[in-house]
């Protein structure tokens, strides 16, 4: 079952709520911050993703996946091979700044 916290991030020291649900795969937890994104940058950050062109969608096997990603990172200048690896699906971040309204 879901279990709730708080913790700090990297930009604030001010804790945000954590829901935590545990996952079956390898014993692990996703962590869940639904109040990160303050309600008055929602909108911003909402028409700025609807615009962005840098989603991508992969393909596994001759099948199209059936949604598009994007993933942005801080880290990607740095450390270009920052990325994702599920079920043969590689991507690479981009960098944050490339949506300029997330920094």
């Amino acid at each position: 079952l879901p279990s709730e916290s708080s913790a700090s991030t990297s930009t604030s020291k001010t804790p945000v709520r954590v829901v935590n649900i545990p996952l079956q795969r390898n014993n692990s937890t996703l962590r869940f911050y639904p109040s990160i994104i303050s309600k008055a940058k929602l909108p911003t950050l909402q028409k700025s993703m609807a615009t962005c062109q840098l989603y991508r969608q992969y393909t596994f096997g001759p099948y199209q996946e059936p949604r598009v990603h994007v993933m942005l990172s801080s880290s990607a200048r740095q450390k270009p091979t920052y990325g994702y690896n599920y079920h043969g699906v590689k991507m690479l971040a981009l960098p944050i700044d490339h949506v300029p309204e997330f920094e």
